[in-house]
């Protein structure tokens, strides 16, 4: 596997995979809105062609799939691949991957390219992004989830800086 995110690989394809596989029904639970909110935004997919960019333990793909669309998800977890394949059954679609978004490579184009939370781990996200467009039809579409800056984010800060003066 190609990968230029070797950082990202090394903690993905360990622990924090392996704790975000021990959590999956809560985390889901959790990012539901946001999941809901890629549903919506993504319309009607049936039919449709789509690359789920770290798909994690595949809630995003499976309901994609669930809806008509023939998913490919990636991900640098093996653990939580596995747990995606898991959960599909005997189903052939979607597919699951081990990749590196910033490289990968399907031999086919993409009408649409989902991501919840998965493009904000990119070393270098112009190139990577770049490489992403590459894989969309001309009239292909990228919908992604991605937290703002901490400043912005109240749920990734508003506990940070309560427990802040006792660190």
């Amino acid at each position: 596997m190609d990968v230029l995110n070797e950082d990202q690989l090394a903690y993905w394809d360990g622990e924090a995979g392996a704790t975000w596989v021990r959590n999956q029904s809560h985390l889901d639970q959790l990012l539901g809105p946001f999941t809901q909110a890629l549903m919506t935004g993504a319309g009607n997919v049936s039919g449709k062609a789509i690359l789920d960019l770290g798909c994690g333990c595949g809630e995003t793909a499976l309901r994609l799939a669930e809806q008509g669309a023939e998913v490919i998800g990636i991900d640098l977890s093996r653990e939580m691949l596995a747990h995606a394949n898991q959960r599909r059954g005997a189903k052939a679609n979607p597919e699951f991957h081990q990749a590196d978004g910033a490289v990968f490579t399907a031999g086919r184009s993409f009408d649409l390219i989902v991501s919840r939370f998965g493009v904000m781990f990119f070393n270098d996200p112009e190139p990577a992004l770049r490489h992403l467009r590459s894989l969309l039809k001309p009239d292909g579409e990228l919908l992604l989830a991605c937290w703002q800056a901490p400043t912005l984010n109240p749920w990734m800060s508003v506990g940070g800086r309560a427990i802040a003066p006792f660190l």
